[in-house]
């Protein structure tokens, strides 16, 4: 599951830039274990992660949202298909311009 996704990524040597994980059944358990991940060293080299039709809601987006915020190496972050709402939403995109944050704005949808 995610946590041992998260486990196998943080391992020395791992160089994951693009990890999909559309459609998995997530929900905010799973997605909390790839945020954790995030704020780790895999974090410094993922750049596009998708999160598309997992269930996330507007917690979840802001949890996302104060990883994106300490800043990491995403370039790419893809939210469609979640019902993140309008809050979800703003929560991601004010992380991803926010001085130090990942500059995953333009790819962080509702």
């Amino acid at each position: 599951g995610p946590a041992a996704l998260r486990a196998a990524v943080e391992e020395e040597g791992t160089k994951l830039r693009v990890l999909n994980m559309e459609q998995c059944s997530l929900g905010r358990t799973g997605v909390a274990h790839i945020i954790r991940a995030c704020g780790s060293r895999f974090g410094e080299t993922v750049q596009e992660l998708s999160l598309r039709g997992n269930g996330l809601e507007m917690d979840s987006a802001k949890d996302i949202a104060a990883a994106l915020a300490k800043g990491t190496g995403l370039r790419s972050l893809d939210v469609s298909g979640n019902p993140i709402g309008l809050d979800g939403a703003t929560a991601l995109l004010a992380a991803a311009e926010a001085p130090g944050g990942s500059s995953a704005a333009s790819a962080a949808s509702a």
